[in-house]
């Protein structure tokens, strides 16, 4: 069941995006999770 409160992977990795913009915005790191499948579909059509 998605969270209302919780960042969605894309939501993380845009903020360590503008904390450290010398790495890629999109990153995928071990154990990230995602609400959805379409979530982690999303998330790894941006990373590709």
């Amino acid at each position: 069941m998605p969270c209302p409160s919780r960042m969605s992977a894309q939501e993380e990795s845009i903020c360590k995006y503008v904390e450290e913009p010398t790495q890629s915005v999109i990153t995928p790191e071990l154990g990230i999770s995602f609400d959805s499948l379409g979530d982690g579909y999303d998330f790894y059509t941006l990373y590709s």
